[in-house]
C-alpha cells in the first residue's frame, strides 16, 4: 500500500485477506476490533501446532576397557532398540572402531554413533540413558555429544 491510500481502503484490503487466511488455514476470528474506525480480525489457528522432529546426532564413546562389557549386554542393547528404531526414532546406528576391521580379527570397537529424529536434545538423552550400555557403565557419560545434525545424503543399506 502506498502512503496515499486512504485508511478505510487499508481496512477493507486487511478485512479481505483475513477472509481469505480463514478459508485456507481454517482460522476463525478471535474478537473483531475497531480502533480509530479501521477493522481489523484478530485470528487464531485451529490446527494444532506441528511438532517439529530434528535428527541429533550422538557420540557414545565407551570407557576405557569396557569391550568385555559391552559384548555382555550386546544382545539386550539391539533387541531394546528395535521399537525405538520401527517408530523412527533411531535412524542410524553402530559402533565405532580403532580401525577397519581386518580379516580374521574382530572389531576393535571403542563406541556408537547414532542418529535420532527428536524434538529435543534431552529427549535424545533420555532415550540414552534408558540402554543398557549407558545402565551397565559401558559409555563414558562424561563424553556423551548430542548436537543437532542435517543429513544431506542419505542411502539404505
Amino acid at each position: 500500500m502506498s502512503s496515499s491510500t486512504p485508511l478505510a481502503t487499508v481496512g477493507h484490503y486487511n478485512n479481505l485477506v483475513f477472509r481469505e487466511l480463514e478459508k485456507k488455514r481454517f482460522m476463525f476470528p478471535i474478537r473483531r476490533a475497531v480502533t480509530k474506525g479501521i477493522s481489523s480480525n484478530r485470528t487464531f489457528s485451529t490446527t494444532a501446532r506441528m511438532s517439529t522432529k530434528h535428527e541429533w546426532m550422538v557420540i557414545l564413546p565407551d570407557k576405557a576397557g569396557a569391550l568385555a562389557d559391552r559384548m555382555k549386554v550386546r544382545a539386550d542393547h539391539l533387541q531394546a532398540l528395535k521399537p525405538d528404531t520401527e517408530s523412527g526414532f533411531w535412524i542410524l546406528g553402530g559402533a565405532t572402531l580403532d580401525e577397519p576391521i581386518q580379516e580374521g580379527q574382530g572389531p576393535k570397537i571403542n563406541g556408537s554413533v547414532m542418529m535420532a529424529l527428536a524434538e529435543t536434545k534431552e529427549e535424545v538423552m533420555n532415550k540414552v540413558k534408558q540402554d543398557v550400555y549407558f545402565t551397565s557403565g559401558v559409555w563414558d557419560e562424561s563424553k556423551i555429544q548430542i548436537f543437532p545434525f542435517k543429513s544431506a545424503i542419505r542411502s539404505a543399506l
